[in-house]
């Protein structure tokens, strides 16, 4: 590396400590803030659960309420998901039963595919029930 004082030699080869010391100064300001992240998440962490372990019962209704709110969601997405892995086969069947797509073929393949696999959703469901 060459130095950066501009009255050194060509055979200096060293790094200057003025360099050194910007380095040191700028690397030093980066892991300060980096370090105080770091403490200030772990603060953030301990009031959290402070807060949690003495609140428990608004924690819990809170929770409680933000899972009513959620669940429907997450039944849906999950229906949607196991009625997803039924439709794909149904619509490959339709494909190869009507290898000529006209538009009433095309506009039909999604719902009723879609009916027969909520019937054999429901008919698996029961057969598994009883």
């Amino acid at each position: 590396m060459k130095s950066l004082n501009k009255n050194s030699t060509a055979s200096d080869n060293n790094v200057s400590s003025d360099a050194i010391n910007r380095i040191t100064l700028e690397f030093n300001k980066k892991g300060f803030k980096s370090t105080a992240k770091y403490i200030v998440g772990i603060a953030f962490i301990i009031i959290a659960i402070t807060f949690v372990i003495y609140n428990d019962v608004k924690v819990s209704s809170i929770l409680d309420s933000v899972y009513n709110v959620i669940s429907p969601f997450l039944i849906g997405f999950a229906m949607a998901f196991v009625l997803n892995v039924l439709i794909r086969p149904l619509e490959l069947l339709w494909d190869k039963i009507f290898k000529k797509e006209t538009k009433a073929s095309a506009a039909l393949k999604r719902p009723l595919c879609l009916t027969m696999s909520v019937i054999i959703f429901s008919e698996y469901s029961q057969r598994c029930s009883s």
